[in-house]
């Protein structure tokens, strides 16, 4: 489970880094940041990439992007 859940956020991290389907992977990244919040250590840094996936999620990836937003 937990590989699958790292394989998972490698390929939508690599998704938001090309620009390509960026609104979608960000939602999955805001999920898989937002499941691991409860953990104790390294809070701060799960809810910054939370952040970091709403704003893309709503802003989209801008205008050197290979999508359009959705």
């Amino acid at each position: 489970m937990h590989c699958a859940v790292s394989a998972v956020s490698l390929i939508a991290g690599m998704l938001v880094f090309v620009g390509l389907f960026t609104q979608p992977a960000a939602l999955v990244l805001a999920v898989i940041s937002l499941a691991r919040v409860r953990d104790k250590d390294d809070r701060l840094l799960y809810l910054l990439l939370f952040a970091m996936a709403l704003s893309l999620l709503f802003s989209g990836a801008g205008f050197f992007a290979f999508d359009l937003p959705l």
